[in-house]
């Protein structure tokens, strides 16, 4: 199954076992080997997919390779979709708790997690 690119997902990853990982061609950041041995889900957003890799980036800024079949879409979490007067462009997501997560075009991964600081930049 192919992600939709510029997405933010809860994403199930398949046991390396299975067989969409025949040959792992790439290296996995460590909160994803986690997230597999405990069969647990994690946000993730989707740089892109080519329908056989997908190209993702974790909440906390650890970008992976996978293939599409070895991923399963726990969730879709509700996604802002912002476009600054600069071009820049930000899709975010509200975390578990009080984070806010965002990926930016031009800077990446970033994250708000202390309250004060979220709601003054919210409102």
């Amino acid at each position: 199954m192919a992600l939709t690119s510029n997405t933010w997902y809860l994403l199930i990853v398949a046991p390396l076992a299975n067989p969409p990982w025949v040959a792992p061609s790439r290296e996995l950041p460590g909160e994803v080997i986690d997230a597999i041995i405990a069969s647990t889900s994690l946000y993730c957003f989707c740089k892109s997919d080519n329908g056989t890799e997908a190209r993702l980036i974790t909440a906390s800024g650890a970008e992976f390779y996978a293939p599409s079949t070895a991923l399963s879409v726990a969730a879709t979490p509700t996604m802002n979709t912002t476009t600054l007067d600069s071009g820049e462009k930000w899709y975010s997501i509200r975390g578990a708790t009080t984070e806010w997560h965002f990926y930016s075009t031009t800077q990446g991964m970033m994250a708000l997690t202390n309250s004060i600081t979220l709601g003054a930049f919210i409102s």
